[in-house]
């Protein structure tokens, strides 16, 4: 069950369902499996003040790696490279991309930014 908020926009809803289908794949080491661990999860991942506290927060780290992931898949690599020229001329801003593509304006920024390219290939899953 992949739970989000149809109050969020269009793009959000995207990001927050391809990001919870990624999550299927999880080892059992992270996955929640009691009701208690899904609020403490919840909590963890909706306070603004987080920060990653290592081997302890796996959750937490797996859940932004999905966040990525899910980027990869809901912005094609193809699709940058082909406007990546008219980007940098500033023919293409980041809120047409991000309603073009259906994804939040902050996440355009990040897959159009010199280092997405490196990102995209460690974080993706390999067969």
């Amino acid at each position: 069950m992949v739970i989000y908020s149809v109050q969020q926009p269009l793009g959000w809803q995207r990001l927050v369902c391809c990001k919870e289908l990624i999550h299927v794949l999880d080892s059992p080491a992270v996955r929640t499996n009691k009701k208690s661990e899904v609020i403490q999860l919840g909590d963890k991942l909706t306070d603004k003040t987080r920060h990653f506290k290592g081997t302890a927060d796996l959750q937490w780290f797996f859940d932004d790696l999905a966040i990525y992931q899910a980027l990869a898949m809901l912005f094609p690599f193809s699709l940058r490279e082909e406007i990546m020229g008219a980007y940098v001329a500033g023919k293409v801003t980041d809120e047409m991309l991000a309603e073009a593509a259906q994804i939040p304006v902050e996440y355009v920024r990040t897959v159009m930014s010199d280092g997405w390219k490196l990102l995209r290939e460690s974080i993706l899953l390999s067969d």
